[in-house]
């Protein structure tokens, strides 16, 4: 799979595509403006749904009598689809999100974790599980991958550079006021229509799936064997 385009690159795209080319791509005020139309687009696109080539899980361990512990820099901590225990070398199902004020009564006593919630009291992001862990576990971290610095020439875009285009150049072709804005609009909305459909169609889990409907069916004599 190619490495998405550098800022440069896509700038470089964009200041011809609205008609700047002859001002030169490195126009000390051009540069500035465009490469805020490109890097907001982006950030728009990555909040606009999941991207299924920025999946992304990481798997940590968390010590005995534990309750807080950092929060993976390899994950956004505003898109954690689930946090899932290993127990007895099995995974268990993903927990609840959410620790009620009546669980701190009991959150000193120590078992698996069941309940799981963000904790930023430190100063930074951290992951707070309910109850107290009474041993060592491993558990997994699964969502999507944050966004990567967008704002030296030399970076590379997180979404297709593509998309980043077309989205910053129906933005930018509005704000100039160019009459062709609502095409290079119209066309993008296709695409993103586009991505929808093929970016996480079908999970294999969904918050709130009944847990026995992804283990697999027994077998029965006389039918399947």
């Amino acid at each position: 799979m190619p490495l998405n385009r550098t800022l440069g690159e896509l700038r470089g795209e964009l200041t011809a595509r609205l008609g700047f080319g002859s001002a030169g791509v490195n126009n000390g005020q051009l540069i500035p403006i465009v490469n805020n139309f490109l890097f907001s687009s982006q950030t728009q696109m990555y909040w606009g749904f999941d991207w299924r080539a920025l999946r992304a899980w990481v798997i940590k361990t968390v010590g005995a009598n534990q309750v807080n512990v950092d929060f993976p820099v390899e994950i956004n901590a505003d898109r954690v689809d689930w946090i899932s225990m290993k127990y007895s070398n099995a995974w268990l199902p993903p927990m609840e999100r959410g620790i009620s004020a009546e669980m701190y009564t009991s959150q000193d006593r120590t078992s698996v974790p069941t309940h799981w919630d963000m904790n930023s009291a430190s100063g930074s992001q951290q992951i707070e599980f309910w109850p107290m862990t009474d041993t060592t576990y491993q558990y997994r971290v699964f969502g999507m991958a944050p966004l990567t610095r967008f704002t030296q020439d030399g970076d590379r875009s997180t979404i297709d550079g593509d998309l980043v285009v077309l989205h910053a150049l129906g933005a930018a072709k509005l704000h100039y006021k160019h009459p062709d804005a609502e095409y290079y609009i119209r066309q993008l909305m296709d695409l993103m229509d586009a991505q929808k459909s093929n970016n996480w169609a079908k999970r294999v889990f969904r918050k709130g799936d009944d847990a026995g409907s992804w283990l697999p069916k027994p077998l029965l004599v006389g039918r399947d064997i």
